[in-house]
C-alpha cells in the first residue's frame, strides 16, 4: 500500500487516511502579540510553535504565554480551548522549512491556542501521541511544504490539508512506536544536551579569556592599578587611558550603490549580509539604497539600536550599511587589538550603560556618550602580542566549538531519521524493541 507520494510502501495492516477525515479544524484566539502579559489565560502562540526548541509532541512550559481575560471575546474561548490530542499548527511561516510546524496538546491543564494558530482536533482513533510524532517527521511535513504559497510569508490553510494524508497503524503498534520513540529521542536529546553544555562552557571560556587578556595583558606579574571600573577591576600600571571619543570620528558618505551590503552582528561583527549574514535576519532591503552609508575596510561600524548587545566592530570589508548605523574613522594604530578589546565583555557593558529607550531590545546609543567610555591602551608591542595570542587561542577554541556543533547537527539529523523510519513503518518497532 502506498500513499500519494510522501511515503513508500507501508505495512499491509496500516491505513492511509485523508487528514480531513481524521481531524476537524478550529481557530485560536483573536489576540495580539503586544497584549500578552505575565498573567491571565495561558496560551500557546505562533511564535512559540516556531521556536527551535519546540519538541512538537508536547507543549513545554517555557513556551506558554498569558493574555488578560478581559482582552478575549467570551465567544472565542470554547473554540480555542485545547483538548488532549489537539494539534496546533502555526498558520503562517516565513519560509517553507517552517511550514507545518506544530505542537500537540497533552491535556491535563487549561490552555488556549493563541494568535496565528490553527487547531486540528482529532476524531476518535487519532488522539494518540503517535500522530504528533508522524507530523514532525520530515516525510509527512513535505506534504505541507510542497503546497504552501507565498512571497514573504507562507500561509498554512485548511485547504492545504484537503490533500494531506496520514498513516494509521493499529493502536497497539502506535503505542509500541511511541514507547520506542520516547526512549530513543530521550537518549539522543541527552547526548545533544551534553554537547550543548560543552559548547556553552567553551564559548564562556572564550569570552572570559578575551576580556581578561585585553584588560590585564599576558604577564600576570606586572604592577597593576585600579581601573576605576567595577567590572574591569585592575589594569596594568604601564597602560595608558583614553576615551572612545578621541579614537572614533563619525563619517557619513552616501550614494555608493556599487558596493555590497554589510550587516553588523553581535557574534561575528561586520559581515557580508548576503554570504555571511545570520539566517535569522529577516529585515527586507529597500529598493533605494542611496541613503545607505559607505564603509571602508578598517572603519568602525556600530548598530546604534543594538550597541548594548555588542553589535559593532572594525570592518574588514568595503561596503554599505543601513542609515540606522554609525560609521567611524578609526584613529588607532592597531585596529586588530582595538577590535578584540572593544567587542569583548570588558567593553560591551559601557554601551548598555549609555543606551536608552522605551523598548529594551532596541535601546538607542547616542554618540555623545563616547566621551564617557574609557579605553585602556597597552604599549604598541604588547598590543601586537595580545592580538596574535588571541588569534591563536580563538582559532583553537572555534575549531573545537565547530566540531561539537557538527556532532549536534548530525545527532539532530539522526533523530529525525529515527522518527521518520518508525512512523512510516520502514523500521518495524516490534522487531527492534
Amino acid at each position: 500500500m502506498s500513499g500519494k507520494d510522501w511515503v513508500d510502501r507501508v505495512p499491509d495492516n496500516w491505513n492511509l487516511v485523508r487528514f480531513s477525515k481524521a481531524y476537524r479544524f478550529s481557530r485560536g484566539l483573536d489576540i495580539k502579540k503586544q497584549d500578552l502579559s505575565d498573567h491571565g489565560l495561558p496560551v500557546i502562540n505562533y511564535g512559540q510553535i516556531h521556536a527551535k526548541d519546540n519538541p512538537g509532541v508536547r507543549i513545554s512550559d517555557q513556551h506558554i504565554r498569558y493574555i488578560p481575560k478581559e482582552l478575549v471575546k467570551e465567544a472565542q474561548l470554547g473554540r480555542a480551548l485545547l483538548e488532549k490530542g489537539d494539534i496546533v499548527f502555526a498558520d503562517t511561516s516565513e519560509d517553507t522549512e517552517g511550514a507545518g510546524n506544530m505542537v500537540r496538546a497533552a491535556g491535563g491543564n487549561t490552555l488556549y491556542a493563541g494568535y496565528h494558530a490553527l487547531i486540528a482536533r482529532p476524531n476518535s482513533g487519532f488522539r494518540h501521541k503517535y500522530m504528533a510524532y508522524q507530523m514532525i517527521s520530515p516525510s509527512w511535513r513535505q506534504q505541507i511544504q510542497r503546497s504552501v504559497q507565498g512571497v514573504k510569508v507562507y500561509s498554512i490553510t485548511q485547504r492545504i490539508f484537503n490533500e494531506v494524508t496520514i498513516l494509521q497503524p493499529p493502536l497497539h503498534e502506535q503505542q509500541l512506536i511511541v514507547h520506542y520513540l520516547d526512549q530513543k529521542t530521550a537518549e539522543i536529546d541527552a547526548l545533544i544536551e551534553k554537547l550543548s553544555r560543552q559548547v556553552v562552557l567553551l564559548e564562556r571560556y572564550r569570552r572570559e579569556l578575551i576580556a581578561r587578556t585585553v584588560t590585564r595583558g599576558l604577564n600576570p606579574d606586572v604592577p597593576m592599578r585600579d581601573s576605576g571600573i567595577e567590572w574591569i577591576g585592575e589594569v596594568p600600571s604601564a597602560w595608558s587611558e583614553g576615551s572612545l571619543k578621541s579614537i572614533l570620528r563619525r563619517v557619513s558618505i552616501k550614494n555608493q550603490l556599487d558596493r555590497r551590503v554589510l550587516s553588523v552582528e553581535r557574534v561575528n561583527g561586520v559581515v557580508n549580509r548576503e554570504t555571511e549574514g545570520s539566517p535569522d535576519n529577516h529585515n527586507r532591503l529597500p529598493d533605494d539604497l542611496s541613503r545607505y552609508l559607505a564603509v571602508d575596510s578598517g572603519q568602525f561600524v556600530m548598530n546604534k539600536m543594538k550597541a548594548w548587545q555588542g553589535s559593532y566592530g572594525v570592518s574588514r570589508l568595503d561596503g554599505i550599511v543601513s542609515p540606522a548605523y554609525y560609521v567611524f574613522d578609526l584613529r588607532y594604530p592597531n585596529p586588530e587589538f582595538f577590535n578584540w578589546a572593544i567587542r569583548s565583555d570588558a567593553y560591551v557593558p559601557f554601551f548598555g550603560r549609555d543606551s536608552y529607550g522605551i523598548r529594551t531590545d532596541q535601546w538607542d546609543f547616542k554618540i555623545s556618550a563616547l566621551r564617557s567610555i574609557p579605553f585602556f591602551i597597552p604599549p604598541a608591542a604588547e598590543q601586537a602580542a595580545i592580538a596574535d595570542y588571541l588569534k591563536r587561542e580563538a582559532r583553537v577554541l572555534d575549531s573545537s566549538i565547530a566540531n561539537i556543533n557538527k556532532q549536534i547537527v548530525l545527532l539532530g539529523e539522526y533523530r529525525k531519521q529515527v522518527i521518520n523510519d518508525a512512523v512510516t513503518g520502514k523500521v518495524r518497532v516490534g522487531e527492534v524493541a
